[in-house]
């Protein structure tokens, strides 16, 4: 029966000392069932005393009013949480820090844990916290941050530096298991039972962590959750199928005591008798059934397995089981009969055998009941020995049963007629038979008189009805049943010479046992304990994983041996995800066809050709022989650069370039087109014609890729891009210190080799991914660099090569031969490339051996290695060397030709514009300036701008502070722009002002910030030079991000929080991702407060973008090119990534459409003392009495002094000019300008010290 479960420490390790193999209790740290239904409290059964306490229990889950506990139609009670942040469900472990974190791990051998649990995740994938924490127990990061959490798409371990475990995204509405292992170094996945992704770790956190369940009052998870184990031990897979196949099993009771849980039972059968761990020989047994009238009483079915079943002369199919018919010497497998003599029934009677005659004339198939005309066809006829003699002793053989399984053998009769209604003599012959059986070396007889039907044994009604003979029984070793018949002799005197002494076969059969008392219900040659045991599979299932193989065949060595032990898994279908069933996979050397490939079930590429045998098979290739290999199919994409950016596959997928790119670089000598390559130096490719829709949509058919290219990198440091989209998703290059990293806005990866061993090498690169698989894998020259799990990338957009995310982090060095397949390329293509093979079949071959490839001199139409065909003074052998275009005297058209920029102005060729200053190389030779230095007199401005705006270039021209000012927000009283019409709408409630750096400043709380009022393009530079200026404190930096002033993400600019880095550092991102990190840790808090400076700057002249802190410069990045962002620009929040508010406060906001000089930036911070962008640009008023008016008259006093706005001042006096302890007003309101107090109209001030003969005043202003 099929109890709830009830818990306790006793049934907890009765549990784990039930299983086998034993997970390890004694490492446990915890163990949550969390089924309990009520309370705010889930239990620990571990023993540990490790209860979890509920927040929010009453009103942040999904059960019914809201509440955490909920029903679940599978787990039944469950805790649940409904994601909301800060008032959704969560809970925590123990009473963080004093107790309930988990042990310092480290990444030693000896450090090991294990995390298991059931959850159904109700959202998509993002960072939420299923199992695990965010934060410190206190709330904040941890110094330096750190935390471990498991979330709907990665399992995060974080130590300063996520270092991910990647996976397949959690789908929503679907319980799954899930175990994370770690041992060592070592992180492992397993989903559902099986191992789904891995990592490597680094490093691991240096505090004792606390555990928390759907969250932590931030970053709440939406979901149910059930069964949560934590280890202190790395549980093996055998131990974690263990509490998979267990799952939500908190109880072991086994009321029928038959060795198997009732709950396990009831899973698979849905009740506790067909399942038995107790393996009982069924004891002979042997009995009469009938009559048989129709075919629901003859008791056949097609859900019975049959191991025999025969008509005496006629096939016939009752119940949709066929009844094959039995012929003289053409018995059928596994079914042996002594000599045939006889053949007789209805339509087949033998002429003048009266034998025949007499037995069909004398039964009377109405009488005995039959309406079937397939029983009575069956019926009609037999087949029979007849060897006549001394009466008969013959065997009925049965062979190929199955040791230990149960059967019931079927020996089916009419009557031959009653007593004295036959022949003289002839009813005799049955009157004394002697059925035997013989199996396993046991024996069971019974005689009976055929003839008499009615009387016992066999009792039927009449003597015409069908009855037959049963005998169950318990196959032996041999797997053989013996019938032997035994007949009386009979004196012949129907014919001479014959006998009727032999047993007539009219029919017979033999069938399992369902459950037949060896405890394998499902007759797979594996008992019932051995599928809960050993296997795990599915007791009532044969072929569990339905690839076509039983599962006591599937022994799960890895090692084929023969058809009976294939070495696979029973549980995996494709043990070697090769794409072919393991059943087809016959490992017998001979391709038959796709359903017997003779390749082994445990390789996936039994050939060792580098393409998968399902690849093999698809593509029509032999997966046996390594000489037959698929073609590489046609790429969608393929630039060699020879001719710049054109699309050589035919799909007319050109290449727009973007910054800093040129083809003027030798190619990849191990290429398939050395002569000209690419070098990125900071610009990228935009490919509009690949469209990464299919892949990020995850559309059958297009939802993979492959991405192949050949490069030499000139820096390895910080983020290094070849492969990207328009926005977010794909970002696969050179990450982490230099690995081959593919990463999918999320998915990161890197591969295992450090490129700095090859530095200075052409390397052949390759990133591919299986969209049906959720697979990743990286090559590097040809062999795997990593390979795991990995989900389709998001974002949107199409191809870009060189960067990410629409333009940035780019790749730096050079590239050649770059293809693009919309299919997952096998790993012999992959080898084939880096071998040098073309993606499209090009080659390099010179027939005609004049030093020039054939396929150069196709292009250009020339043969003669010695002409000239363009009369540029260069010959086509040195046109082919410099890799000029032998048709084309000005290759780059710059206005030079290709041999006067060789050698009169030793310029580059293929280079327009060497210095990228916008006047191309023939234009500054007319112009006297240099070709190679945009700035050739070296005063800020370009060549071009000189020229532009009619300055000299070859002289230094001055710049002016306020040149290209945009807007000024002093930030003293209001929110105004003191430059132009561009002013701050606060957000997030009033804003405080108080005592700045300069006067007045903002203090933002953590939740406030100041949009920029007017026209958002006005701040967006893009392609564009500017400069952001700042004054700030940090009174606490507590968010990742956080943001001080910003346009936006992407490409556009912000100065904020690098990360959630700890201790945290200013960044600036100016056009390509944040600047490189430099160390400069930021001051937060302090008591008095801190004030720095900083300044972004993004050069579009040189593409750089440059941090400045303190007035001194301490990163900058290259390849920096600033893009449109839809959203108003703020102080103190990202207009496109909201709620990373900065919290404290904020003076002299400045932006310039210019790249300021450092001295400008080293004179803003003036040694500490700072200059305000108003004294910068003169416009500061000294801030000082205007006006003292006294009247002798009435001994009174009237001042003016400038004025602030919306400020109020204080009025003091002294005698002595050395204290102004006494005030006379502490609270006048501003005039605005200028204020005049008392105000004009009203009396003037009494002097505070009448008959004094003199008196000193001052003016403050209130802060």
């Amino acid at each position: 029966m099929k109890k709830p479960p009830i818990l306790s420490i006793p049934i907890l390790m009765g549990l784990l000392a039930w299983t086998s193999p034993q997970v390890k209790s004694q490492d446990i740290f915890g163990w949550w069932p969390l089924n309990e239904g009520t309370g705010d409290t889930a239990n620990d059964i571990s023993g540990n005393d490790l209860s979890a306490l509920i927040n929010n229990v009453d009103f942040g889950g999904l059960g019914d009013g809201e509440s955490a506990w909920a029903e679940d139609p599978e787990f039944g009670t469950v805790l649940s949480f409904n994601g909301i942040d800060n008032s959704g469900a969560y809970a925590v472990v123990g009473n963080p820090p004093d107790s309930g974190t988990l042990p310092i791990f480290t990444t030693e051998a000896d450090s090991e844990f294990t995390w298991s649990f059931w959850a159904k995740s109700e959202q998509g994938a993002n960072n939420d916290v299923i199992l695990g924490n965010r934060y410190s127990s206190a709330g904040g990061d941890f110094a330096p941050r750190q935390f471990i959490k498991f979330t709907t798409r990665m399992f995060e371990w974080d130590t300063n530096n996520v270092q991910g475990l990647d996976y397949e995204d959690i789908p929503a509405g679907i319980w799954m298991h899930h175990v994370v292992v770690k041992s060592g170094t070592e992180l492992t996945y397993y989903r559902d039972g099986f191992q789904s992704g891995s990592r490597t770790i680094v490093a691991a956190p240096q505090d004792p962590q606390p555990v928390y369940f759907g969250g932590q009052g931030v970053e709440n998870w939406a979901g149910y959750m059930s069964d949560v184990r934590l280890y202190n031990a790395a549980l093996s897979e055998a131990e974690i199928q263990t509490v998979y196949e267990n799952r939500g099993v908190f109880s072991t009771e086994d009321d029928d005591e038959d060795g198997l849980p009732d709950i396990w039972e009831e899973k698979y059968a849905g009740n506790l008798t067909d399942l038995s761990g107790v393996a009982t020989v069924l004891e002979d047994e042997i009995s009469f059934g009938g009559p048989i009238t129709d075919e629901a009483s003859m008791g056949v079915s097609t859900d019975i397995t049959y191991t025999h079943a025969m008509s005496g002369h006629t096939a016939v199919t009752i119940n949709g089981v066929t009844f094959e018919a039995l012929r003289p010497n053409q018995y059928p497998e596994n079914f042996d009969y002594e000599n045939f003599r006889h053949e007789a029934g209805n339509g087949a009677l033998v002429q003048g055998d009266p034998m025949s005659q007499a037995l069909r004339a004398f039964w009377n198939p109405t009488t005995g009941g039959v309406t079937s005309s397939e029983i009575r066809k069956m019926m009609d006829a037999f087949f029979a020995n007849g060897a006549g003699g001394d009466g008969s002793n013959e065997d009925i053989r049965l062979s190929g049963l199955t040791p230990g399984q149960a059967y019931e053998f079927r020996f089916y009769h009419r009557p031959l007629g009653p007593a004295g209604s036959l022949p003289p003599n002839f009813g005799e012959s049955y009157a004394d038979c002697i059925m035997k059986f013989t199996t396993g070396g046991n024996s069971k007889s019974i005689s009976y008189d055929i003839a008499e039907a009615s009387k016992p044994p066999i009792n039927m009604a009449n003597n015409h009805q069908v009855f037959y003979l049963s005998y169950k029984y318990t196959a032996g070793d041999d797997g053989k049943l013996v019938l032997n018949v035994k007949t009386p002799k009979v004196v012949p005197n129907w014919w001479e010479d014959q006998s009727s002494s032999s047993p007539l076969i009219f029919a017979l059969s033999n069938q399992e046992i369902e459950g037949g008392g060896n405890g394998d219900f499902d007759g797979d040659g594996l008992t019932d304990l051995d599928e809960y045991e050993e296997t795990r599979t599915d007791p009532t299932k044969a072929d569990t994983d339905e690839d076509g193989l039983g599962d006591a065949v599937e022994t799960n060595t890895g090692t084929y041996v023969s058809a009976t032990n294939t070495g696979t898994n029973p549980r995996k279908a494709d043990s070697d995800n090769d794409g072919l069933l393991d059943g087809v996979e016959t490992k017998t050397g001979l391709f038959i066809a796709a359903e017997n490939t003779g390749t082994d079930p445990n390789n996936a590429d039994t050939d060792g050709d580098g393409f998968s045998d399902g690849g093999e098979v698809i593509e029509g290739t032999d997966p046996l022989d390594p000489n037959s290999k698929g073609g590489i199919p046609a790429p969608i994409l393929y630039l060699d650069f020879e001719d710049g950016a054109i699309d050589l596959s035919g799909n007319t997928n050109d290449g727009e370039v973007n910054g800093d790119v040129t083809f003027d670089a030798e190619g990849a000598e191990g290429g398939p087109t050395p002569t000209t390559g690419a070098s990125f130096n900071g610009g990228h490719l935009n490919i509009p014609g690949v469209d990464m829709s299919g892949i990020i949509q995850d559309i059958e058919g297009e939802n993979s890729y492959t991405l192949s290219a050949w490069i030499k990198p000139s820096d390895l440091g910080g983020n290094k891009f070849l492969w990207g989209q328009t926005s977010q998703g794909i970002h696969n290059g050179i990450r982490n210190g230099g690995f081959l990293h593919q990463a999918h806005w999320g998915a990161d990866t890197n591969g295992a080799t450090n490129l700095s061993t090859l530095e200075g090498q052409w390397i052949h690169a390759a990133w591919v991914y299986d969209g049906d698989a959720d697979v990743g894998t990286i090559y590097l020259n040809g062999e795997v660099d990593w390979t795991g799990g990995k989900r389709a990338p998001n974002g949107s957009g199409n191809l870009l090569v060189g960067g990410s995310n629409g333009g940035g982090d780019n790749y730096l060095g050079l590239v050649d031969d770059v293809a693009v397949w919309n299919e997952v390329l096998p790993e012999g293509s992959i080898k084939a490339l880096a071998d040098g093979t073309s993606p499209i079949g090009a080659s390099q071959e010179d027939d005609d051996g004049d030093g020039l490839p054939d396929a150069w001199e196709e292009k250009y139409g020339v043969d003669d290695p010695e002409g000239d065909d363009d009369n540029d003074g260069l010959t086509n052998i040195e046109e082919y060397e410099a890799r000029t275009k032998p048709n084309k005297a000005d290759s780059d058209e710059d206005g030079l030709s290709d041999k006067a920029e060789i050698e009169e102005h030793e310029t580059n060729p293929l280079n327009p514009d060497a210095d990228k200053d916008g006047l191309l190389d023939g234009e500054e030779i007319a112009a006297g300036t240099d070709p190679e230095n945009k700035d050739t007199d070296g005063d800020g401005i370009t060549d071009f701008n000189e020229i532009q705006n009619g300055t000299d270039p070859l002289v230094v021209t001055a710049i002016a502070f306020e040149t290209n000012l945009v807007s000024y927000w002093p930030l003293d009283s209001d929110f105004d722009d003191a430059k132009a019409e561009n002013h701050g709408l606060e957000e997030g409630g009033p804003i405080e002002f108080q005592t700045g750096k300069f006067d007045g400043a903002v203090y933002l709380n953590g939740s406030q910030s100041i949009e920029i009022t007017g026209d958002e393009n006005t701040f967006d530079f893009a392609g564009e030079s500017f400069t952001v200026s700042a004054w700030y404190t940090a009174e606490a930096i507590n968010k990742s991000w956080q943001c001080l002033v910003a346009k936006g993400e992407g490409n556009g600019w912000r100065l904020h929080r690098r990360g959630g880095d700890n201790p945290p550092e200013m960044t600036f991102t100016g056009g390509n991702g944040d600047v490189d990190r430099h160390n400069v840790a930021m001051t937060v808090g302090g008591d008095p407060e801190t004030w720095h400076h900083v300044a972004g700057v993004t050069d579009a002249d040189t593409q750089e973008q440059i941090l400045y802190l303190d007035g001194e410069e301490v990163a900058r990045k290259a390849a920096a090119t600033l893009q449109d962002r839809s959203n108003p620009m703020r102080i103190g929040d990202n207009p496109d990534a909201r709620n990373r508010n900065w919290q404290g406060k904020v003076d002299d906001v400045a932006v310039w459409g210019r790249a300021l000089q450092p001295n400008e930036i080293a004179e803003i911070w003036d040694g500490g003392s700072g200059k305000s962008i108003e004294d910068m640009l003169g416009l500061s008023v000294p801030f000082d009495f205007t006006s003292v008016i006294y009247d002798a008259n009435d001994d009174s006093f009237r001042f003016e002094w400038n004025s602030k706005p919306n400020r109020t001042y204080a009025l003091y006096f002294s005698e002595t000019l050395e204290e102004f302890g006494a005030d006379v007003d502490d609270s006048i309101e501003s005039g605005g300008e200028s204020t005049v107090y008392p105000p004009v109209g009203e009396p003037g001030l009494p002097n505070p010290l009448e008959g004094a003969r003199k008196i000193f005043f001052k003016i403050e202003e209130n802060q």
